[in-house]
């Protein structure tokens, strides 16, 4: 061959290289594209046939080519196909065994596998090989979190956060982590972080609590009972005032200087007889506290003595129409009352300035935003009655005290909701030819938080979300307009009456609402018949061995005549805060429902309740249409099953989980949350 046909063919096979680089670039497109939110089935199928067609054409050109099969591996693996993934992969690895793509790659399969050590030691090949060309550093941090490996993973969030400040996901993470961490001591640098991701929006501040709560118990001692604390620094101390606005504390120590803050906050301005300028930041931030936990904090009998005396002067400066006297004892009272249900308040518009500015913002709050609930819970549309009488014991439960108030949610990148299934459950696959969007029903959706998490995460999903409380699913409504998430419908209806639907659906999702019912297996078996065949279900249930103190406590309640209102509530709280150090109350009073009104009514004071054991489940499911699939497991629980039952990698043996939560009884703490399917025939 002469030198200028050599250069005719370096010429050619630079361009087919071109060609095939570029065509690689078109799958990445189109497999990007499918991931969009709102494009239609049709869109959504035509990118990811797309996709697909140019990996064959890349693999036809060029058998040998290992970023082809890493396309192809990459575009199964988002389907949930878990086997052509593998495949493709390992031939890739064959081909490319230095290539940190087919090595990230490789390490998402075992994630999606649950293979987590091998996908931990994946991530790191990748980034070994080159630490910038895949983002495998954020991979390993969060195959950490799911290893239960939480302080690690914390600080590698941390870490990265720094590293990449604009990637909003990363925050989200840390949140997950920090939930599940404490500070063993008052850290500056940790303790400065803190403020910046509580004004950080779309982040679920509530799981900044652990992690507050504990460096505050540090930096004041609270644990100390004779430490002595400054109210100058308090008054300066951004971590504090920024939390008080934005999460309810689940240390009782540190409710306890929550509750002497407001104390002091009363008397310092009944003494001084107006508005103090340098407690005002604190004032706010005790009102919005106030808000969160919906008044449940302790009262002194000197309280409440102080309190009905403001109530009268508050009732007759009204009446004296003495507003610019009102709005001192006004505000006093709202650290410690709700104001939205008083006959004798004047019209918000005419309160609004007569409070300092930086407590204006709160008026709404306080005062109108029940209102607007109530107004819209008034054009819910209503899917079927309400004729049970527990259903409506419970719906006027609800209608008196929605739960759980939400008011921020966490932000994640849009994703398919059938892949993420089949990465948490091994035993799920995805039946062939599935539609989209997915029509997804949430049974019994409360205040909206989780079905608008489904509507704004998953990206293929059409989501109903159902509830016997109006009330509640106002709130919902209202959060989900707040956050602009579409796809999403709001419908008052009882599980009981869904017979009267003609309507299926691809996933139906029922968590902590069935063993509400005097009789949940009816209610179950509603919602299998509204299941389309080969659909999937996610049913959260109450196990008896991890409620037993729950049950104690509800038979203490019961014995004492204590009745759901605010007055018996608080009492009987306080009561187990004097014994809060005793270790059958741990679990108790670390849990975010012991510090609102609303949950510590669904906790102890529910008017109906039924507790079940992984043998009582599989009884139930035997009587069923449905295939049991698996537990969402904590790390914990998934390594003790795998130590005992190693001969069952799928973790979906009931008889086996019996054996195992008999000897953990608290193993299943928050529920059992099963997924099932419905066989295709």
């Amino acid at each position: 061959m002469t030198e200028a046909q050599q250069h005719k063919a370096d010429a050619r096979a630079t361009r087919a290289a071109g060609d095939l680089d570029h065509l690689e670039q078109q799958a990445a497109w189109h497999l990007d594209r499918a991931g969009l939110r709102g494009i239609g089935e049709e869109a959504y199928r035509y990118h990811l046939r797309s996709a697909e067609e140019i990996g064959q054409t890349l693999l036809a050109h060029k058998p040998t080519r290992a970023r082809a099969h890493n396309l192809l591996g990459r575009l199964a693996l988002d389907q949930g196909q878990f086997e052509i993934a593998a495949d493709h992969l390992q031939q890739a690895a064959r081909l490319a065994p230095h290539d940190a793509g087919v090595r990230f790659s490789l390490g998402h399969l075992a994630l999606q596998q649950q293979r987590l050590a091998d996908a931990a030691g994946e991530f790191r090949r990748a980034i070994e090989i080159d630490p910038l060309a895949t983002v495998a550093d954020q991979s390993l941090a969060y195959v950490h979190y799911r290893s239960g490996l939480y302080a690690e993973a914390f600080s590698d969030y941390r870490r990265l956060i720094r590293k990449y400040p604009n990637q909003w996901t990363l925050k989200t993470r840390l949140l997950e982590c920090a939930a599940r961490v404490r500070a063993d001591y008052d850290d500056p640098a940790l303790r400065d972080d803190m403020p910046e991701l509580l004004q950080t929006p779309d982040l679920d501040h509530q799981a900044l609590a652990s992690v507050t709560g504990s460096l505050l118990i540090h930096r004041y001692h609270l644990t100390n009972p004779d430490s002595r604390i400054d109210l100058a620094a308090l008054l300066s101390d951004d971590l504090l005032l920024e939390a008080l606005h934005r999460l309810l504390f689940v240390h009782p120590e540190v409710e306890d200087l929550v509750a002497s803050l407001r104390t002091t906050c009363l008397h310092h301005h009944l003494t001084l007889g107006r508005f103090d300028a340098p407690l005002l930041r604190l004032f706010s931030g005790l009102l919005r506290y106030g808000l969160h936990c919906e008044q449940v904090l302790p009262e002194t009998e000197d309280e409440i003595t102080t309190l009905d005396s403001l109530e009268q002067c508050c009732a007759e400066l009204a009446a004296a129409d003495d507003l610019p006297g009102l709005a001192l004892p006004l505000a006093l009272l709202a650290l410690y009352r709700p104001l939205d249900d008083r006959s004798w308040l004047p019209p918000t518009e005419r309160l609004e300035s007569l409070w300092p500015e930086p407590l204006q913002p709160m008026i709404p709050a306080l005062i109108t935003n029940r209102h607007a609930e109530l107004a819209r819970a008034q054009e819910i549309p209503t899917l079927t009655p309400i004729t049970d009488d527990t259903s409506a014991a419970v719906r006027l439960q609800y209608e008196e005290n929605p739960y759980p108030r939400w008011e921020y949610l966490p932000r994640y990148a849009p994703t398919a909701y059938l892949p993420a299934v089949a990465g948490e459950v091994p035993a799920y696959r995805a039946p062939t030819g599935q539609q989209q969007p997915l029509d997804i029903l949430v049974a019994g959706t409360g205040t909206g938080r989780h079905a608008v998490h489904l509507a704004r995460h998953f990206f293929d999903t059409r989501v109903l979300a159902m509830d016997l409380s109006r009330r509640s699913l106002a709130y919902g409504q209202a959060m989900a307009e707040e956050l602009t998430v579409e796809d999403i419908e709001f419908v008052q209806g009882d599980i009981l009456q869904l017979h009267r639907l003609d309507r299926q659906f691809d996933v139906i999702e029922c968590s902590g609402v069935l063993h509400h019912m005097a009789d949940p297996l009816a209610g179950w078996q509603q919602l299998c018949a509204r299941l389309r065949p080969g659909g999937l279900m996610k049913v959260g249930l109450y196990s008896t061995r991890a409620r037993q103190i729950i049950h104690q406590l509800r038979d203490i309640i019961a014995d004492q005549n204590l009745s759901a209102t605010p007055h018996d509530i608080r009492r009987f709280r306080r009561s187990l805060l004097r014994e809060a150090d005793a270790p059958e109350l741990a679990t108790l009073v670390q849990s975010v429902d012991f510090y609102s009104m609303s949950g510590v009514r669904d906790l102890l004071f529910h008017v109906q309740e039924h507790t079940f054991t992984p043998a009582e489940l599989a009884a139930m499911i035997e009587s069923l249409p449905l295939e049991f699939l698996g537990f969402v497991l904590p790390a914990s629980a998934r390594r003790a099953y795998q130590h005992f039952f190693p001969d069952d990698p799928a973790l979906n043996r009931l008889d086996n989980w019996e054996t195992l939560e008999r000897d953990n009884p608290t193993l299943f703490g928050g529920m059992y949350q099963l997924y099932l399917q419905k066989p295709l025939a």
